[in-house]
């Protein structure tokens, strides 16, 4: 393997005018996000435990740490390479190169086939799988964005983010639950008149737990109460 696998290539322009300068705050959070997909995909290759926050082990940045080797000022152009200087066995690859060709794949299956292709066949973790997929989120550009995005993982030539299929991305992000209003039947288990104001029913469909409001309380211990003296 070259060192064409531990590389990334990024160009950023502006729709508005080709040589409009681009935001030095924006190139910034670009370098970040694509520095955390490649964090994450090798955090999930190394089998560590999924944490809900707090930093990347040492060995995660030594193997998936990017620095810039190439950097065009203007519309922005930039490479960035794997800091990592370990070279696989003939026939293997690195965490890194592996976490590359990863990133790689995931861009040119949202570029290319009109699929929810299984993310789950490369990154294992679903939590890792929703940041990974968020990361990308964020980096492709909407109808709306003053910039067009190439990038190329592990590729001299970039594939150009199409602002037409960032919904499938979007799609693969967990939706947020909808609240919706519900009559159930089933037994009280528990009722709490702290400041929690809660009580669980036992319903066929399983335990659920419900919350009350503070005008409601009085009426809620009454009833309590009188069940319970039955």
């Amino acid at each position: 393997m070259g060192d064409e696998t531990k590389r990334v290539k990024l160009i950023i322009e502006s729709k508005i005018k080709k040589d409009k300068p681009v935001s030095a705050v924006f190139v910034a959070d670009t370098f970040q996000r694509l520095q955390n997909i490649i964090y994450y995909i090798v955090d999930d290759l190394e089998g560590n435990p999924p944490r809900r926050a707090g930093d990347f082990p040492n060995s995660v940045k030594e193997r998936a740490e990017l620095v810039i080797t190439g950097l065009n000022i203007g519309s922005a152009e930039a490479e960035l390479m794997l800091a990592d200087s370990q070279t696989g066995l003939p026939g293997s690859v690195t965490f890194g190169e592996k976490a590359i060709s990863i990133a790689d794949d995931i861009i040119r299956k949202v570029s290319e086939e009109d699929i929810s292709f299984a993310l789950s066949n490369v990154i294992k973790n679903g939590l890792r799988q929703e940041r990974v997929i968020h990361e990308f989120e964020a980096i492709w550009p909407d109808d709306q964005s003053k910039n067009n995005i190439i990038i190329g993982f592990g590729k001299r030539v970039g594939i150009p983010l199409n602002p037409s299929r960032r919904h499938i991305l979007r799609d693969l992000l967990p939706k947020p639950p909808e609240n919706v209003e519900k009559s159930i039947t089933g037994r009280l288990m528990e009722v709490r008149v702290d400041q929690r104001r809660s009580f669980q029913i036992d319903t066929a469909e399983g335990i659920v737990t419900c919350s009350y409001t503070p005008d409601l309380e009085n009426k809620i211990v009454e009833k309590y109460r009188s069940a319970s003296a039955y």
